[in-house]
Protein backbone atom coordinates (compact mmCIF):
# COMPACT_ATOMS: atom_id res chain seq x y z
CA UNK A 1 0.00 0.00 0.00
CA UNK A 2 1.57 3.32 -1.15
CA UNK A 3 2.64 5.66 1.30
CA UNK A 4 0.72 3.80 3.76
CA UNK A 5 -2.41 5.23 2.04
CA UNK A 6 -5.28 3.82 0.13
CA UNK A 7 -8.20 5.59 -2.13
CA UNK A 8 -10.61 3.25 -3.37
CA UNK A 9 -13.71 4.01 -5.24
CA UNK A 10 -14.27 0.69 -6.37
CA UNK A 11 -13.53 -3.25 -4.98
CA UNK A 12 -10.15 -3.71 -4.20
CA UNK A 13 -8.48 -7.31 -3.22
CA UNK A 14 -5.31 -7.18 -1.50
CA UNK A 15 -3.07 -9.87 -0.30
CA UNK A 16 -0.69 -9.58 2.29
CA UNK A 17 -1.36 -5.87 4.44
CA UNK A 18 2.02 -5.00 6.34
CA UNK A 19 2.10 -0.43 7.67
CA UNK A 20 4.99 0.64 10.24
CA UNK A 21 2.88 3.82 10.83
CA UNK A 22 -1.35 4.06 11.01
CA UNK A 23 -2.22 3.22 7.85
CA UNK A 24 -5.31 4.96 5.73
CA UNK A 25 -8.04 3.39 4.32
CA UNK A 26 -10.77 5.49 2.35
CA UNK A 27 -13.08 3.15 0.55
CA UNK A 28 -16.95 4.06 -0.87
CA UNK A 29 -17.32 0.22 -1.66
CA UNK A 30 -14.91 -2.60 -0.28
CA UNK A 31 -11.27 -3.59 0.25
CA UNK A 32 -10.87 -7.22 1.30
CA UNK A 33 -7.34 -7.96 2.58
CA UNK A 34 -7.14 -11.48 1.97
CA UNK A 35 -3.89 -12.87 3.72
CA UNK A 36 -2.45 -11.86 6.65
CA UNK A 37 -1.99 -7.69 8.25
CA UNK A 38 0.61 -6.30 10.21
CA UNK A 39 -0.41 -3.17 11.63
CA UNK A 40 2.24 -1.72 13.88
CA UNK A 41 0.58 1.56 14.57
CA UNK A 42 -3.16 0.62 13.81
CA UNK A 43 -5.48 1.79 10.81
CA UNK A 44 -7.70 4.71 9.75
CA UNK A 45 -11.03 3.46 7.76
CA UNK A 46 -13.03 6.16 6.68
CA UNK A 47 -15.51 6.77 3.67
CA UNK A 48 -19.00 4.70 3.76
CA UNK A 49 -17.52 1.40 2.28
CA UNK A 50 -16.46 -2.14 3.64
CA UNK A 51 -12.77 -2.68 5.20
CA UNK A 52 -12.30 -6.85 5.83
CA UNK A 53 -9.75 -8.55 6.84
CA UNK A 54 -9.60 -12.65 6.32
CA UNK A 55 -6.14 -14.18 7.62
CA UNK A 56 -4.27 -13.47 10.84
CA UNK A 57 -4.25 -9.27 11.53
CA UNK A 58 -1.51 -8.51 13.94
CA UNK A 59 -1.70 -5.12 16.26
CA UNK A 60 1.28 -3.77 18.43
CA UNK A 61 2.99 -1.32 19.38
CA UNK A 62 4.72 -1.87 22.85
CA UNK A 63 5.48 1.46 23.41
CA UNK A 64 2.05 3.77 23.06
CA UNK A 65 -0.68 0.32 21.90
CA UNK A 66 -2.35 0.43 18.61
CA UNK A 67 -5.27 2.25 17.50
CA UNK A 68 -8.27 1.74 14.86
CA UNK A 69 -9.79 4.53 13.83
CA UNK A 70 -13.41 4.06 12.14
CA UNK A 71 -14.99 6.53 10.74
CA UNK A 72 -18.40 6.07 8.35
CA UNK A 73 -16.65 2.87 7.47
CA UNK A 74 -17.42 -0.63 8.37
CA UNK A 75 -14.17 -2.55 9.69
CA UNK A 76 -14.99 -6.37 9.44
CA UNK A 77 -12.84 -9.18 10.89
CA UNK A 78 -13.22 -12.36 9.75
CA UNK A 79 -9.93 -14.09 10.58
CA UNK A 80 -7.69 -13.84 13.51
CA UNK A 81 -7.48 -10.65 15.09
CA UNK A 82 -4.30 -10.26 17.83
CA UNK A 83 -3.47 -7.44 20.40
CA UNK A 84 0.29 -9.28 21.31
CA UNK A 85 1.36 -6.15 22.99
CA UNK A 86 1.29 -1.84 23.84
CA UNK A 87 0.35 -0.45 26.94
CA UNK A 88 -3.50 0.22 26.04
CA UNK A 89 -5.19 -0.52 22.56
CA UNK A 90 -8.36 1.45 21.30
CA UNK A 91 -11.11 0.58 18.77
CA UNK A 92 -12.37 4.41 18.63
CA UNK A 93 -15.28 5.87 16.88
CA UNK A 94 -13.77 8.55 14.30
CA UNK A 95 -15.75 11.61 13.20
CA UNK A 96 -16.26 13.02 9.61
CA UNK A 97 -16.63 15.85 7.75
CA UNK A 98 -17.75 17.43 11.07
CA UNK A 99 -20.37 14.58 12.35
CA UNK A 100 -19.84 11.73 14.32
CA UNK A 101 -18.52 8.88 12.58
CA UNK A 102 -21.63 5.96 11.93
CA UNK A 103 -19.05 3.11 11.13
CA UNK A 104 -19.02 -0.33 13.32
CA UNK A 105 -16.61 -2.58 14.13
CA UNK A 106 -17.89 -6.20 13.65
CA UNK A 107 -16.10 -9.29 14.31
CA UNK A 108 -17.20 -12.74 12.65
CA UNK A 109 -13.71 -13.89 13.35
CA UNK A 110 -11.90 -14.24 16.47
CA UNK A 111 -10.37 -11.31 18.58
CA UNK A 112 -7.14 -12.32 21.11
CA UNK A 113 -6.54 -9.64 23.64
CA UNK A 114 -2.93 -9.52 24.89
CA UNK A 115 -2.72 -10.70 28.66
CA UNK A 116 -3.18 -8.18 30.77
CA UNK A 117 -2.92 -5.41 27.98
CA UNK A 118 -6.43 -2.91 27.89
CA UNK A 119 -8.66 -2.96 25.02
CA UNK A 120 -10.95 0.04 24.78
CA UNK A 121 -14.01 0.77 22.76
CA UNK A 122 -16.01 3.84 21.78
CA UNK A 123 -17.57 2.62 18.76
CA UNK A 124 -20.71 0.11 18.07
CA UNK A 125 -18.88 -3.38 18.47
CA UNK A 126 -20.79 -6.11 16.84
CA UNK A 127 -19.94 -9.69 17.37
CA UNK A 128 -20.56 -12.26 15.25
CA UNK A 129 -17.34 -14.48 16.44
CA UNK A 130 -15.45 -14.71 19.03
CA UNK A 131 -13.90 -12.65 21.79
CA UNK A 132 -10.85 -13.45 24.23
CA UNK A 133 -10.55 -10.91 26.89
CA UNK A 134 -7.03 -11.98 29.02
CA UNK A 135 -6.68 -10.59 32.22
CA UNK A 136 -6.91 -7.17 30.85
CA UNK A 137 -10.26 -4.62 31.29
CA UNK A 138 -12.41 -4.63 28.33
CA UNK A 139 -13.84 -1.44 28.31
CA UNK A 140 -16.64 -0.10 25.95
CA UNK A 141 -17.25 3.19 25.87
CA UNK A 142 -21.48 3.70 25.17
CA UNK A 143 -21.78 7.74 25.09
CA UNK A 144 -24.05 8.28 22.25
CA UNK A 145 -22.56 10.59 19.54
CA UNK A 146 -24.93 11.53 17.02
CA UNK A 147 -25.07 7.84 15.45
CA UNK A 148 -27.98 5.36 16.14
CA UNK A 149 -29.28 4.41 19.80
CA UNK A 150 -26.43 1.57 20.45
CA UNK A 151 -23.67 3.98 19.55
CA UNK A 152 -20.68 2.69 21.09
CA UNK A 153 -22.73 -0.94 22.79
CA UNK A 154 -21.51 -4.32 22.71
CA UNK A 155 -23.66 -5.83 20.19
CA UNK A 156 -23.40 -9.79 20.92
CA UNK A 157 -25.18 -11.46 17.48
CA UNK A 158 -26.73 -15.42 17.35
CA UNK A 159 -24.51 -18.31 18.01
CA UNK A 160 -21.48 -15.52 19.46
CA UNK A 161 -18.98 -15.64 21.92
CA UNK A 162 -17.32 -13.53 24.51
CA UNK A 163 -14.53 -15.44 27.04
CA UNK A 164 -13.29 -13.77 30.00
CA UNK A 165 -10.50 -15.39 31.16
CA UNK A 166 -10.03 -13.17 35.00
CA UNK A 167 -11.22 -10.31 33.10
CA UNK A 168 -13.19 -7.33 33.68
CA UNK A 169 -15.54 -6.44 31.02
CA UNK A 170 -16.98 -2.63 31.45
CA UNK A 171 -19.69 -1.05 29.31
CA UNK A 172 -20.10 3.02 30.40
CA UNK A 173 -22.81 5.87 29.71
CA UNK A 174 -24.99 2.93 28.34
CA UNK A 175 -28.80 2.54 29.32
CA UNK A 176 -28.04 -1.34 29.91
CA UNK A 177 -25.70 -3.89 29.76
CA UNK A 178 -27.72 -6.13 27.29
CA UNK A 179 -26.45 -10.14 26.66
CA UNK A 180 -29.48 -10.32 24.07
CA UNK A 181 -27.79 -13.29 22.42
CA UNK A 182 -24.78 -15.57 22.57
CA UNK A 183 -22.94 -16.94 24.69
CA UNK A 184 -20.96 -15.26 27.56
CA UNK A 185 -18.69 -17.34 29.59
CA UNK A 186 -15.62 -17.78 31.88
CA UNK A 187 -14.40 -15.87 34.88
CA UNK A 188 -13.64 -11.86 35.81
CA UNK A 189 -16.53 -9.24 36.64
CA UNK A 190 -18.97 -7.38 34.58
CA UNK A 191 -19.41 -4.42 35.41
CA UNK A 192 -21.32 -1.77 33.38
CA UNK A 193 -21.85 1.75 34.32
CA UNK A 194 -18.41 1.96 36.77
CA UNK A 195 -16.74 4.84 35.08
CA UNK A 196 -16.57 8.41 36.37
CA UNK A 197 -19.77 10.37 35.98
CA UNK A 198 -21.67 7.59 34.90
CA UNK A 199 -23.82 5.28 37.15
CA UNK A 200 -24.47 1.96 38.01
CA UNK A 201 -26.47 0.34 35.07
CA UNK A 202 -28.24 -2.82 34.61
CA UNK A 203 -27.59 -6.15 32.80
CA UNK A 204 -29.98 -8.45 31.13
CA UNK A 205 -29.16 -11.60 30.03
CA UNK A 206 -31.19 -13.08 27.18
CA UNK A 207 -28.65 -15.64 25.85
CA UNK A 208 -26.34 -17.62 27.61
CA UNK A 209 -24.63 -17.20 30.80
CA UNK A 210 -21.83 -19.72 31.75
CA UNK A 211 -20.34 -18.93 34.69
CA UNK A 212 -16.45 -20.36 34.80
CA UNK A 213 -13.57 -21.54 32.89
CA UNK A 214 -15.39 -24.51 33.64
CA UNK A 215 -15.52 -23.79 37.38
CA UNK A 216 -14.76 -19.94 39.04
CA UNK A 217 -16.76 -16.92 39.60
CA UNK A 218 -18.19 -14.15 37.72
CA UNK A 219 -18.71 -10.95 39.51
CA UNK A 220 -21.68 -8.82 38.36
CA UNK A 221 -21.23 -5.31 39.72
CA UNK A 222 -24.36 -3.47 38.79
CA UNK A 223 -27.43 -2.11 39.55
CA UNK A 224 -29.54 -5.51 39.05
CA UNK A 225 -29.39 -8.44 37.07
CA UNK A 226 -32.40 -9.93 34.92
CA UNK A 227 -32.66 -13.20 33.33
CA UNK A 228 -35.40 -12.76 31.05
CA UNK A 229 -37.51 -16.16 29.76
CA UNK A 230 -35.07 -16.47 27.37
CA UNK A 231 -31.80 -16.43 29.11
CA UNK A 232 -29.98 -19.40 30.63
CA UNK A 233 -27.38 -19.48 32.88
CA UNK A 234 -24.94 -22.43 33.38
CA UNK A 235 -22.69 -23.50 36.12
CA UNK A 236 -20.70 -26.60 36.64
CA UNK A 237 -20.30 -28.76 39.85
CA UNK A 238 -17.06 -30.00 41.28
CA UNK A 239 -14.94 -31.05 43.90
CA UNK A 240 -12.37 -28.31 43.99
CA UNK A 241 -14.56 -25.47 43.75
CA UNK A 242 -17.93 -24.94 41.45
CA UNK A 243 -19.03 -21.86 39.53
CA UNK A 244 -20.11 -19.06 41.36
CA UNK A 245 -22.34 -16.17 40.06
CA UNK A 246 -22.03 -13.13 43.00
CA UNK A 247 -24.03 -10.11 42.74
CA UNK A 248 -23.67 -6.84 43.93
CA UNK A 249 -26.79 -6.17 43.66
CA UNK A 250 -30.63 -7.88 43.62
CA UNK A 251 -31.17 -10.23 40.83
CA UNK A 252 -34.65 -10.80 38.92
CA UNK A 253 -34.84 -14.83 37.85
CA UNK A 254 -36.69 -16.00 34.89
CA UNK A 255 -35.91 -18.86 32.24
CA UNK A 256 -33.16 -21.36 32.90
CA UNK A 257 -30.61 -22.83 34.92
CA UNK A 258 -28.38 -25.60 33.54
CA UNK A 259 -26.30 -27.71 35.96
CA UNK A 260 -23.10 -29.72 34.77
CA UNK A 261 -20.88 -31.42 36.58
CA UNK A 262 -16.74 -31.71 35.83
CA UNK A 263 -15.59 -34.12 34.15
CA UNK A 264 -15.10 -37.69 36.75
CA UNK A 265 -16.73 -35.43 39.32
CA UNK A 266 -19.71 -37.19 40.99
CA UNK A 267 -20.93 -35.63 44.49
CA UNK A 268 -21.70 -37.49 47.40
CA UNK A 269 -25.20 -37.42 49.34
CA UNK A 270 -25.34 -34.25 51.54
CA UNK A 271 -22.94 -31.92 49.10
CA UNK A 272 -23.74 -28.33 49.17
CA UNK A 273 -23.12 -25.89 46.47
CA UNK A 274 -23.64 -22.28 46.45
CA UNK A 275 -23.79 -21.08 43.12
CA UNK A 276 -25.45 -17.83 43.08
CA UNK A 277 -25.31 -14.78 45.47
CA UNK A 278 -27.50 -11.76 45.93
CA UNK A 279 -28.84 -9.06 48.12
CA UNK A 280 -32.72 -9.37 47.02
CA UNK A 281 -34.06 -11.91 44.86
CA UNK A 282 -37.89 -11.37 43.01
CA UNK A 283 -38.75 -14.79 40.83
CA UNK A 284 -37.46 -18.32 40.02
CA UNK A 285 -35.96 -20.24 37.75
CA UNK A 286 -38.49 -21.13 35.13
CA UNK A 287 -37.10 -24.47 34.03
CA UNK A 288 -33.69 -26.50 35.87
CA UNK A 289 -31.59 -28.33 34.13
CA UNK A 290 -29.93 -31.26 36.71
CA UNK A 291 -27.42 -34.04 35.65
CA UNK A 292 -27.49 -37.50 36.25
CA UNK A 293 -26.25 -38.56 39.75
CA UNK A 294 -26.88 -42.09 39.00
CA UNK A 295 -29.38 -44.46 41.50
CA UNK A 296 -30.68 -43.21 44.99
CA UNK A 297 -28.77 -39.71 44.29
CA UNK A 298 -30.61 -36.40 43.01
CA UNK A 299 -30.06 -32.35 43.31
CA UNK A 300 -32.35 -30.06 44.65
CA UNK A 301 -32.44 -26.12 44.58
CA UNK A 302 -33.59 -23.68 47.24
CA UNK A 303 -33.63 -19.95 47.17
CA UNK A 304 -32.61 -18.49 50.20
CA UNK A 305 -35.96 -16.18 50.48
CA UNK A 306 -36.24 -13.06 49.11
CA UNK A 307 -33.91 -11.35 50.76
CA UNK A 308 -30.22 -11.38 50.85
CA UNK A 309 -29.22 -15.01 50.38
CA UNK A 310 -28.04 -17.97 47.75
CA UNK A 311 -29.45 -20.15 45.47
CA UNK A 312 -28.09 -23.04 47.23
CA UNK A 313 -28.13 -26.64 45.49
CA UNK A 314 -27.96 -29.95 47.43
CA UNK A 315 -27.67 -33.46 46.70
CA UNK A 316 -30.02 -35.52 48.27
CA UNK A 317 -31.99 -39.04 48.25
CA UNK A 318 -34.00 -39.62 45.60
Amino acid sequence: MPQGKLVANGDVEIGTFDALQLALIRTASRVRINGNASLVKGIQATGPGLVEFLGTTTLSDNASGSLVLVGNATVRNLGTWRYPGGVENRIISLPENGRPGTGVFENAGVIEQAAGRALTITCPLRNVGRIIGDRGPVVIDARKTGGSANNGAYLPQPGCEFVLNDTPFRQAYAEQLDLAAGTLRGTGSIEPGVAAGDVLRKVTNRGILRVGNPTGEIFIRAQNFEQTSTGETIVTLSATGSSLLRLRESVTLAGTLTVELAPGFTPALGATFTVINFTGRTGEFQNVNFPDLGAGRKLSIAYGGTGSGSVVLRVVAQ
